[in-house]
């Protein structure tokens, strides 16, 4: 259980790209 899932990646590039704006 070493690789991160996906929905954690996706769901901190959203918050990123939300908090960006």
């Amino acid at each position: 259980m070493k690789l991160m899932p996906v929905s954690i990646i996706l769901k901190l590039i959203f918050v990123w790209v939300t908090q960006r704006k």
